[in-house]
């Protein structure tokens, strides 16, 4: 694994819910939505369980491609694009069940609505400011604000783009 994609990895693994972006069928608006993650491997895919008979089902079928964005508290994002697939391969679904989701699916991972939407993803980008990259990038800010100049960041470290396949 690439450097680049455990560092966009460690920072995005344990981030519940992601905004889910999908093109809309027969236009050109987007569908974008909050869903609970279900799973994040180290190649970067997520998994997230949804109804058969849901928009963003359709909207998947229709077009595949698919963007992701992320937030952890008030200083990170991350933004990733990607293809979706749809599955309602029982196994996987049973591997993936965690208890909260009988609130959406009360029949359990059983429930012949269910199926999970993988996410491939295949580049990510992030803005880091928390932690130490917090206090690098205010001294940066208050630099810039006091030159009149623009602040610098640090490729890599305060913002990176990441291929992942």
């Amino acid at each position: 694994m690439s450097s680049q994609r455990q560092k966009f990895h460690e920072m995005i693994k344990g981030i519940g819910t992601a905004t889910m972006i999908t093109h809309e069928i027969g236009g050109g608006n987007l569908g974008v939505r909050p869903m609970s993650v279900a799973e994040i491997n180290e190649d970067c895919d997520l998994w997230f369980f949804t109804s058969l008979d849901s928009s963003v089902v359709s909207e998947i079928r229709a077009d595949d491609r698919m963007s992701i964005s992320m937030q952890d508290g008030e200083f990170a994002f991350y933004v990733m694009s990607g293809i979706a697939k749809v599955s309602t391969n029982r196994e996987q679904i049973h591997k993936l069940w965690k208890e909260p989701y009988k609130v959406w699916f009360p029949k359990g991972p059983d429930d012949p609505d269910i199926c999970i939407i993988h996410f491939d993803s295949k580049n990510g980008e992030y803005w880091d400011t928390q932690g130490v990259n917090k206090v690098k990038y205010l001294f940066e800010a208050a630099k810039a604000y006091v030159t009149g100049e623009k602040a610098q960041t640090e490729e890599g470290e305060h913002h990176g783009n990441v291929e992942f396949s």
